[in-house]
């Protein structure tokens, strides 16, 4: 269930329009780390 649920979550944040996501910049390349985490949750969770 919690798979699923999540595969959900990173559907409709993969959907939506980057302009319309709140611009984050803690450190360079913060969104890659964003994205690896996202996805190896998502792996997990189905693995």
């Amino acid at each position: 269930m919690l798979a699923i649920l999540w595969t959900i979550v990173i559907f409709i944040g993969c959907s939506m329009p980057g302009r319309d996501l709140p611009k984050v910049n803690l450190f360079d390349n913060f969104d890659k780390v964003v994205h690896f985490t996202f996805f190896a949750v998502f792996f997990g969770l189905w693995f």
